[in-house]
């Protein structure tokens, strides 16, 4: 059940609103934009310098800016799940509880679960969602299942199955297999009779040396020319984007909501050839502002069908960048590195970055553009996790959703209705790091439990395990981040009562199944 309180301080302005969008006829189309280990200040609204970003600074400035956003995972595959379905991954027997969704896993989502999608669909939206999906394909049974791609059937189950009616997109990563794109439930451009074969072939997924080989199966097309090169995804899944609002956009038409899970700038970095050469950090940096281009294409779709209905978009990433080494505090690697080498910060001043339980692995750039109801240049610093898109959406739509969903999503549509001093939806936020690392957030205070290795350790988890055991923080951390923004001081001997009452709360949160009321 919905949250009583919630729902009564914000029903005469939800009735208001409903009435601005019915006196046309017409309520707003929704997009939601997930960018790819993009850093909190990669964005200039953020606090880039080096990287232009004009048209998500446009959302910005002309939105609302939320600067304390939270993701519940420092890695990908965790946050979709917990976007879509407003509930911590580590909640899911389908979803692994440390690392991320492999690509022949089966659907991590569950079967008859409450999503995004299918909130919109209770209001008869349209739903798409174009892009990279990640959150496996296929019937779960568990984790070492490998789906079989050579199959002669439709795909799936997978976006379908929870609440949308079109797909366009990846399996999950560019260099992930398959490297050709699925449209709805079959490989796009199949034809009758065409063939997918695999092979199995040695990578070593460890690094230099060999130590970590292991075997992996290529997913080979009928046809060579349909693998994608690798620096035209990011155009192509934008044009798909730019095309589903275009085809849904009409008098004639329902509203739509669009997912948009862009690529960029998850690796590999590959700017297309006419953004290389364009920032002041490198590769990296063009790659973002090829990012921030195609953002202006999905905001120049949406005001072409302003006639018909106007749009509220949201943009935010998945998790923090990937500037520093799985360690947290190692040296710059790859172009992001580089990038830093040039005096681009992606996560500022924070400490650590994607794959850590630090600050830099989770707070991410998040804004609500929707004009002439959200006041421009409008800044909340209340606590959000993006798994409180669930329930905001919910409260947008005004419609319902029962006890066995949306567990962990607190709905921040008050900041958008009534303005950022409108009070804070939730008091505390639960991370966790792919190794397992988890933590709380309350008050300005961050208390993270030791890490303790899986016995047995999962197979698929083995070669994680070794490369990232370097730095495993197995000891108790307690930081106070309003003085201490860095994580530089553990402050767990001088608090210790903090300490364990954080610990306590954060051990009910598991036991208890939800922290939404």
């Amino acid at each position: 059940m919905k949250r009583l309180f919630a729902v009564l301080s914000l029903f005469p302005l939800i009735l208001i609103q409903l009435a601005q969008a019915d006196s046309q006829g017409k309520p707003p189309n929704v997009i939601v934009i997930l960018a790819d280990d993009l850093g909190y200040t990669d964005v200039g609204a953020f606090g880039a310098e080096l990287i232009d970003t004009p048209h998500i600074d446009r959302l910005a400035r002309e939105g609302m800016k939320f600067t304390q956003a939270y993701t519940p995972c420092s890695v990908c595959s965790p946050t979709r799940y917990g976007l879509l379905t407003g509930r911590y991954y580590w909640r899911s027997k389908q979803h692994p509880s440390t690392k991320v969704i492999q690509d022949g896993q089966g659907l991590a989502i569950e079967k008859g679960r409450e999503t995004l999608a299918t909130l919109f669909k209770k209001k008869g939206y349209a739903t798409g969602v174009v892009g990279k999906w990640h959150l496996g394909f296929g019937g779960f049974k568990n984790f070492e299942q490998q789906y079989d791609w050579t199959a002669n059937k439709k795909i799936g189950p997978g976006p379908l199955q929870v609440g949308f009616d079109y797909y366009f997109g990846m399996v999950a990563n560019v260099a992930n297999q398959p490297r050709f794109y699925i449209e709805n439930d079959d490989f796009y451009g199949r034809k009758p009779g065409d063939k997918v074969t695999t092979e199995k072939v040695a990578i070593d997924s460890g690094g230099a040396g060999g130590q970590f080989m292991v075997q992996r199966e290529n997913v080979r097309p009928w046809d060579p020319s349909v693998v994608w090169e690798d620096d035209e995804v990011a155009q192509v899944i934008t044009d798909k984007a730019v095309e589903y609002i275009e085809v849904n956009s009409g008098a004639d038409k329902p509203p739509f909501f669009l997912y948009f899970a862009h690529n960029i700038p998850h690796g590999p970095i590959t700017p297309a050839k006419h953004h290389e050469g364009t920032s002041d950090c490198g590769l990296y940096g063009d790659f973002v502002q090829e990012l921030d281009t195609q953002v202006g294409e999905i905001i120049a779709a949406a005001e072409a069908s302003r006639e018909h209905r106007e749009t509220l978009i949201i943009f935010t990433s998945d998790n923090g960048g990937t500037a520093t080494s799985p360690e947290s505090d190692g040296p710059p690697i790859g172009a992001a590195g580089e990038a830093r080498e040039l005096g681009h910060l992606q996560c500022g001043h924070m400490r650590g970055g994607k794959w850590s339980i630090y600050e830099g692995g989770f707070r991410v750039p998040f804004v609500v553009h929707w004009p002439g109801h959200v006041e421009a240049g409008r800044v909340s610093d209340k606590l959000i996790s993006l798994q409180d898109v669930f329930a905001s959406m919910a409260d947008f739509l005004d419609v319902e959703y029962g006890r066995d969903a949306g567990e962990d999503s607190f709905s921040f549509w008050p900041q958008i209705a009534d303005g950022p001093e409108a009070p804070a939806a939730r008091d505390h936020v639960i991370v966790q790091s792919p190794l397992g690392v988890r933590a709380i957030v309350r008050d300005g205070w961050k208390y993270m439990r030791p890490w303790v290795a899986p016995d047995p350790i999962p197979e698929r988890q083995k070669v994680f395990l070794a490369r990232e055991m370097r730095n495993p923080q197995n000891f108790e951390q307690l930081y106070h981040l309003d003085s201490d923004f860095d994580e530089s001081s553990n402050r767990v001997k001088d608090f210790p009562n903090i300490a364990a009452q954080l610990k306590s709360e954060l051990q009910l949160a598991e036991k208890s199944g939800r922290t939404a009321p």
